[in-house]
């Protein structure tokens, strides 16, 4: 039996909120995760307000950027792939940003709203076959939204409503708006009918560690952990710093 692992790889993901480095081993279906680290350099700060990127949340993002790279030569990974998203997109200082980004040896792809909703929807496939239904991913700039059927990603749309954007207290009834105008042409209300919703993101990581807790879950892994909208509503209001509501 021939041996289908592959050489050691690694991945940079620049996002509008956070930027993470991975690096990857092992059998192609079942990779091991090697090295996972993170920060939270929050890139698309100020993109509501002037359109650029945080200089400071730059400044953050290259000294990572340059460790990150450091890491990749003493792990002795041959290919790191690099890739930036909304906020870099976006910004008016984004294409300034992406020089800066590959003097440091580094090659970083910039990736379409449609790029970034086909890659969560095959992330969801990857570590779920068969799902069925829609794929939600929330970021610090974007939200992407794609269907999955088939082991496969369908039509998938990039809407500005990340994080970051949309603020602590958000108005409800502008950004319900702001998604039905999203979805028009599309079928992804067909798509999600009657079927499964996949949330991806730290924020989403987040609301089911709230429902963990709350409801007493005796395994704290969130990771395909089953959200109903009744246990949703019974988490109310918490934050991070407080005791969970029993």
């Amino acid at each position: 039996m021939s041996d289908r692992r592959f050489q050691p790889v690694g991945i940079i993901d620049i996002g509008s909120n956070s930027v993470r480095f991975v690096a990857y081993g092992g059998a192609p279906r079942v990779p091991t995760n090697l090295f996972n680290e993170k920060i939270t350099a929050a890139l698309g700060k100020g993109l509501a307000k002037n359109g650029a990127l945080d200089e400071v949340a730059v400044a953050r993002t290259l000294e990572a950027l340059a460790r990150y790279r450091r890491l990749a030569r003493e792990m002795g990974l041959k290919k790191i792939h690099t890739v930036a998203t909304a906020a870099v997109r976006e910004a008016s200082n984004g294409p300034a940003f992406l020089k800066q980004v590959t003097a440091l040896g580094l090659k970083p792809r910039l990736l379409s709203g449609a790029e970034e909703a086909e890659l969560a929807g095959l992330g969801v496939i990857s570590a779920i076959p068969r799902a069925n239904g829609v794929v939600a991913d929330l970021g610090g700039g974007s939200l992407e939204l794609v269907g999955v059927a088939r082991d496969a990603a369908g039509e998938g749309v990039s809407l500005p409503l990340g994080v970051l954007r949309i603020g602590a207290e958000p108005d409800r009834k502008a950004l319900r708006n702001q998604i039905a105008e999203g979805l028009q042409g599309t079928r992804l209300g067909s798509a999600a009918r009657g079927h499964s919703l996949y949330l991806v993101g730290g924020s989403f990581r987040a609301l089911g560690q709230l429902d963990l807790r709350s409801s007493g879950h005796p395994l704290p892994i969130v990771h395909q952990h089953v959200l109903r909208p009744s246990g949703s509503r019974r988490s109310g209001p918490w934050s991070p710093g407080r005791a969970p509501p029993n």
